[in-house]
């Protein structure tokens, strides 16, 4: 299988990873807000109007294996997909030399965990609301017969309402009740005992547990 992932986009040869470069024709890059193992989140803007974005910047030193390469592919259909209020927005994919860039709705209000940190704790009323939209968000997914597989509240973002959206969809896969998943995956402070006992499962069940670890 090849592990060329075809672009949305055409191809540009300039180098990305200095600030303030234009890539694609119409987005300015400004600056990294987040990085993890597997990829950097940059903020830009669009300079035809002016909308912020997060670019998610995965370099293809990070694609070694089919399994990599399957696990974006599969992320990028799925997130074409999704359609959701509480679920963060994929917009478009381009490809340069050596990255793959997925170009996402920028959530300014940051991460749920650091809200909590700073919060400690929620007023009832608060609680009740993002308990509603996330459960929101995971019904979508598990009536279209998706699972997330990383439901913490690092990957729940806060927008300028106030309201959560779900992001990070580099685990999601399909599912169905008559043949089970085995694959491990997550962050494992939060995953499901069936994964920590190495049982097959289903997938909502887990997400549902996920849930309530951290509500």
């Amino acid at each position: 299988m090849s592990t060329q992932i075809k672009s949305t986009q055409n191809t540009n040869n300039n180098n990305n990873k200095d600030h303030h470069v234009i890539l694609f024709k119409k987005y300015k890059v400004e600056m990294v807000i987040g990085e993890g193992s597997y990829a950097k989140v940059k903020l830009a803007t669009n300079i035809i109007n002016g909308q912020k974005v997060a670019l998610k910047v995965i370099p293809k030193t990070k694609l070694q294996t089919v399994s990599h390469v399957k696990r974006l592919k599969r992320e990028i259909r799925f997130l074409k997909l999704i359609q959701h209020p509480h679920i963060v927005k994929l917009y478009e994919v381009g490809e340069l030399v050596d990255e793959i860039i997925l170009v996402l709705e920028y959530v300014e209000g940051g991460e749920l965990f650091d809200y909590i940190i700073a919060k400690k704790r929620f007023k009832e009323k608060l609680a009740r609301k993002y308990f509603r939209q996330i459960v929101s968000a995971l019904s979508y997914l598990h009536n279209s017969c998706l699972i997330h597989r990383d439901l913490k509240p690092e990957n729940l973002l806060i927008d300028s309402h106030g309201n959560l959206k779900l992001a990070d969809f580099g685990f999601v896969n399909f599912f169905d009740y008559e043949n089970k998943l085995n694959t491990f995956c997550g962050s494992p402070m939060y995953v499901a005992p069936e994964m920590v006992g190495s049982r097959k499962y289903v997938g909502p069940e887990g997400n549902y547990r996920n849930k309530h670890i951290y509500i």
